[in-house]
């Protein structure tokens, strides 16, 4: 009786948990669309910083500087808050100032 007691209630709690798991949404399951970003900044430390990075759809913006990164190619991202950012985690290419 205890052990038949035990499974129903071990089959309330998966299925009352299972409820509360979110589940991903069609977004998530968009594939990722890559896109040339310039790099604006002044130094290697803002290379992390995607307000440092504007969009080059045409990827016609040509280098010069000082050996810094001048564009990357990376994912755009979606989520909320960060449209159109560049995926700084997954960088494709990258190409330097001469």
């Amino acid at each position: 009786m205890k052990k038949s007691l035990m499974i129903v209630v071990a089959i309330i709690l998966t299925v009352g948990v299972s409820a509360f798991i979110s589940k991903k949404s069609d977004q998530d399951s968009k594939p990722l669309v890559s896109q040339w970003f310039d790099f604006t900044g002044t130094s290697s430390g803002q290379y992390t910083d995607p307000a440092y990075y504007v969009a080059d759809p045409d990827h016609e913006n040509p280098c010069s500087g000082s050996g810094l990164r001048c564009e990357i190619l990376a994912p755009v991202r979606t989520d909320v808050g960060h449209e159109g950012e560049p995926d700084l985690t997954s960088i494709a290419q990258e190409t330097k100032k001469p």
